[in-house]
């Protein structure tokens, strides 16, 4: 797989179905489009392409409002390549991208790229202030030479599966939820950086995390978690998110404490995967009473991986 950035000679003459959209997630609704996408590549014999973007459109159109991910770049790439897709372009969303009316936009893909299908969303807009839609992008297909797959919503549980209900539910603490939906483990990237140490004052050594991107973080609680540390592989966590109320604590940490483990682990690099909650995050009364409890926490997660025997 080719990953195409701005600075690159992006201009491809292969013939080629390209698939539109942010992506972010790659939940199940994203990948029914890219298999589809495949096999239209496979049964025309052409080259199939991702065209997304290097940051979140919304950065742009509405700086004001935080977005939070559920993916980074790195990790859709990887997911794009276990997919098997031929080309990924990461376009910079700016400004003057912003400004493209549909037809201008069509207008430069067909500049760079031989297109022969395009596959999109039921809900795909495009051009200045998304005023373009699927009727505009078949309209345009007539006049351009390329043919439009429009995808349905994908349901389940009578709902349509999107990256804004899966951030929704992450961040109302339904990791179960999210984890079904996406069709994977929801999952962050950091490093593990220098705390207060009272994880390992109260007995219970942690991983301090500092985020690599602006992820969308489950509610505050405790979570059964696996971590990935280089050449340790994925171990069995519990992982806290919250801002120690028992302590007084303002800002939102994220603590891993990883079972049976006791290196030195500052400055790695550190996968968190999100795989049940535990509990809410709660204040406790006395110190020896939050101990108790975070014993519970460890035993409650041992017994989970001991039935599962999941550490993959």
């Amino acid at each position: 797989m080719r990953v195409i950035f701005d600075e690159e000679k992006n201009q491809i003459d292969e013939p080629m179905a390209i698939a539109l959209g942010s992506f972010d997630g790659i939940h199940k609704g994203h990948k029914r489009l890219l298999y589809t996408l495949k096999r239209i590549s496979n049964d025309k014999k052409i080259k199939s392409m991702v065209f997304t973007f290097y940051k979140h459109p919304m950065a742009i159109i509405d700086p004001a409002t935080p977005m939070t991910l559920l993916m980074d770049n790195k990790q859709k790439i990887k997911m794009f390549s276990e997919l098997n897709i031929d080309y990924v372009k990461l376009k910079f969303f700016n400004k003057d991208f912003a400004a493209m009316d549909g037809l201008e936009f069509i207008k430069y893909l067909k500049a760079r790229y031989d297109i022969k299908y395009i596959v999109v969303g039921y809900n795909f807009t495009f051009g200045h202030k998304g005023k373009g839609d699927v009727n505009l992008l078949r309209q345009l297909g007539k006049r351009f030479g390329y043919k439009v797959k429009v995808m349905c919503p994908y349901m389940e549980d009578g709902l349509v599966v999107s990256s804004t209900l899966i951030r929704d539910f992450i961040k109302d603490g339904f990791i179960n939820k999210a984890n079904n939906y996406l069709g994977h483990i929801y999952t962050i990237k950091g490093k593990v950086v220098q705390g207060d140490g009272r994880g390992r004052k109260l007995g219970f050594p942690t991983a301090n995390v500092s985020l690599s991107s602006n992820y969308t973080l489950p509610q505050r609680g405790v979570y059964i978690t696996r971590v990935r540390l280089g050449k340790h592989g994925f171990l069995p966590s519990v992982t806290n998110i919250g801002n120690k109320p028992t302590f007084n604590g303002k800002d939102t940490t994220i603590e891993t404490h990883i079972l049976d483990f006791d290196c030195n682990i500052y400055y790695s690099n550190i996968t968190i995967q999100f795989i049940e909650k535990l509990r809410d995050e709660r204040r406790f009364d006395s110190k020896e009473e939050l101990i108790k409890q975070i014993g519970d926490d460890i035993k409650f997660s041992r017994r989970y991986f001991t039935v599962r025997g999941d550490f993959k």
